[in-house]
């Protein structure tokens, strides 16, 4: 499907296209999550506000009518994630997150919080050996199985695992835990 703007993935969604519901998703899932994880500091919750938001997307529909999906998607997250802490122990850290939250700025800082976080992944996957970045590219893009990417590039998969190890651990040093969470997260994300 050729990358169309936010209204007609909409519009095609409110017909029923997967494929339609599936480019929204991977278009805003990652921000959407990070701008719960954010608040919430709890990685599975964070990933089931995003997951119910999108459910709720899907069974919505027909009919739907939304004019600023992004704004929408964002203030859906916001709700479910405060409703969430509703039901749970608030902790000093969730208050200033809440805070965060709802300051006007929050989302614009957050897109640069975002982009610089992929910016920093892209730099350091730059400077990984070659072979070593054409394993993860061929894990994370192509989303190939170790064996798949040993028989593509004609090495061993034990090679195939020492390269995807290096690569994490090299992220991990550089990014923290979060970031390589995040990565592993969008590899394994099915609708």
């Amino acid at each position: 499907m050729k990358e169309l703007s936010d209204n007609e993935l909409v519009k095609l969604i409110s017909s029923g296209s997967q494929l339609a519901f599936r480019q929204l998703f991977e278009r805003y899932w990652h921000r959407l999550f990070t701008y719960s994880f954010k608040v919430l500091n709890d990685a599975p919750l964070a990933e089931d506000v995003v997951q119910e938001v999108f459910l709720s997307l899907w069974e919505k529909n027909s009919g739907l009518s939304i004019e600023k999906v992004e704004s929408y998607l964002f203030r859906s997250v916001k709700f479910k994630t405060l409703n969430l802490l509703r039901t749970r122990k608030l902790t000093v850290d969730h208050l200033e997150a809440i805070d965060w939250v709802f300051n006007d700025e929050s989302i614009r800082q957050f897109d640069l919080e975002y982009k610089e976080l992929n910016e920093q992944v892209n730099y350091h996957l730059s400077q990984l050996p070659q072979k070593c970045k054409e394993v993860f590219e061929l894990s994370r893009h192509e989303g190939l199985g170790n064996a798949e990417i040993a028989a593509r590039l004609s090495i061993s998969i034990r090679t195939v695992e020492a390269h995807l190890y290096k690569a994490s651990k090299t992220l991990k040093s550089h990014l923290g835990e979060v970031a390589i969470y995040l990565l592993v997260l969008s590899w394994s994300i099915i609708i």
